[in-house]
């Protein structure tokens, strides 16, 4: 999945894909958002969920995760 939020500087891809998984019962996934300057076309990627949720004030035990 792969969605984007065209910001004032930066355009925001939110990118969820599967992942590896070491064992056939598990369904793993990798997620990440990538901000991309829209004058340089620079990036940097926010990997840590942790990081995301404290931003936007999410606790961890929220039900909604």
């Amino acid at each position: 999945m792969n969605y984007t939020i065209s910001g004032i500087n930066y355009n925001f891809q939110i990118i969820i894909e599967k992942a590896f998984s070491p064992s056939e019962d598990l369904e793993m996934f990798s997620f990440y958002i990538k901000a991309t300057c829209k004058i340089t076309n620079c990036s940097s990627c926010i990997n840590n969920l942790n990081a995301v949720l404290s931003y936007f004030n999410i606790e961890d035990s929220d039900p909604r995760l």
